[in-house]
């Protein structure tokens, strides 16, 4: 499986290509001696990109084709793995099934099984028998039965582009005037997928509702999609998560008055916009490493990023062009700060090389300087995101207790003793100097 694959003989090979006028990704067949390229397939519903291609480890022969559209769709080349992964969809209702490995004559497959309510369960499956094994499964004590359905949604923009996404409902409770947590995935070149999230799990059980939008740009639904995002941060991006909103509160599903907003990376930046650019539609916003100000974001990018810079600079913005910076300006939250109202939770790693303290500095001290409600929590020991478990558990904690307070979602007041020191820790997490902060300010 991959995303380049010789054909028997080595003649010609498969690729993943979207060259030329096609707006979504397909299957083509290229000829390296001559370069002449022949498009094989594209999604049949035309709605996504190609995700890959599935091989034949007897014959190398192409044998399925995958897309992940709202739900994963298997399109088979080859009858007998047809018939054997529809076998697998019926023992396993309402799953994805996954083909992770297979023998060398293709008679033994290792599939893995998940779910919404599932992270992952690997099997072992004989094709000649059609016996399924149990191999193991990736988080054997979680009370799956306590988990919340996650249902694929639609709805339109301001300007009428469909924007699909994920809703997460608390399981055990009417889908009627709940609290909603907008949860914008990172990137923004990322999309989320329909499966077991642990995060949307997690506040699911405090009594959120959670919906992660796939805005425009994000990848996987063609260039015209992820193009529409060119020069949006803050703009039509942000007008994708904000009509989300619109249409869950027309529904009733979501309490207009206990909205709030958290993400990473660029999710932390839209929770900031948010703040900004829409006051009064977010009770309370949270944001994980997130930019405040696009001219410090895009300066502090490093010489060897050099072709991430270029992606900044056609997509975002260029800082040293006039037009560019004057639209960076308005689209940097730090600038309008003074139209944002709702207390703000700011987590920020230390050692970050994407974006640097200074962002979350930046944010936060002007917060404190019109006597906004604010909370910092800064890890030393952290960069882009948080890999020590002790960190996301101290993290996770603030963010429950933060939204308990502002949307009032339910709380587990149990926690261990370390937990809180390591909160605590965080807690203490100081500002750079007015100096350094100043080195960094838009020109």
């Amino acid at each position: 499986m991959g995303g380049f694959q010789f054909q028997p003989g080595n003649r010609t090979a498969y690729l993943e290509t979207n060259v030329g006028q096609e707006d979504l990704s397909y299957l083509a067949e290229i000829d390296p001696q001559t370069g002449k390229l022949l498009k094989m397939e594209s999604d049949p519903l035309g709605r996504v990109d190609l995700s890959r291609a599935a091989f034949s480890e007897a014959t190398d022969e192409l044998v399925g084709t995958v897309y992940f559209d709202d739900r994963k769709r298997n399109y088979w080349k080859d009858k007998g793995f047809e018939e054997d992964f529809l076998f697998l969809r019926k023992q396993f209702p309402n799953q994805e099934v996954g083909l992770a490995d297979m023998s060398g004559n293709d008679r033994r497959w290792v599939i893995l099984i998940s779910g919404d309510t599932d992270p992952g369960t690997y099997y072992l499956f004989d094709r000649d028998s059609r016996q399924v094994s149990l191999f193991g499964a990736l988080r054997p004590d979680l009370p799956k039965e306590k988990l919340s359905p996650m249902m694929p949604i639609r709805y339109a923009s301001s300007d009428g582009v469909e924007i699909p996404g994920y809703l997460t409902l608390p399981a055990g409770k009417e889908a009627k005037n709940l609290p909603l947590l907008v949860m914008p995935h990172g990137g923004p070149w990322a999309r989320d997928y329909w499966g077991y999230n642990g995060t949307a799990q997690f506040f699911a059980n405090r009594g959120l509702a959670v919906l992660q939008p796939n805005f425009r740009q994000s990848t996987g639904y063609g260039k015209k999609f992820y193009s529409a995002g060119r020069h949006e941060w803050g703009g039509k991006m942000q007008d994708d998560l904000t009509w989300g909103v619109k249409d869950l509160v027309a529904k009733g599903i979501a309490d207009p008055k206990r909205v709030a907003i958290y993400g990473g990376s660029y999710g932390g930046y839209a929770a900031l916009a948010g703040l900004a650019f829409t006051p009064d539609l977010y009770a309370a916003g949270a944001s994980f490493v997130g930019p405040s100000n696009l001219f410090t974001l895009l300066n502090s990018i490093p010489p060897y990023w050099e072709s991430v810079r270029r992606q900044f600079d056609y997509f975002v913005g260029d800082p040293q062009n006039e037009e560019d910076a004057a639209r960076l300006k308005a689209q940097s939250p730090l600038f309008s700060v003074e139209k944002m109202k709702a207390p703000l939770l700011v987590v920020q790693g230390a050692n970050d090389p994407r974006v640097k303290k200074a962002e979350s500095d930046q944010m936060v001290e002007a917060y404190r300087k019109k006597g906004q409600a604010v909370e910092y929590l800064l890890a030393a020991d952290e960069g882009h995101g948080f890999a020590r478990p002790d960190n996301r558990m101290a993290a996770m904690l603030a963010l429950e207790r933060f939204l308990h307070r502002h949307v009032g979602s339910a709380l587990q007041k149990d926690a261990p003793v370390w937990l809180e020191e390591k909160l605590k820790v965080l807690q203490k997490g100081v500002l750079s100097t007015a100096a350094e902060t100043k080195k960094t300010a838009h020109p």
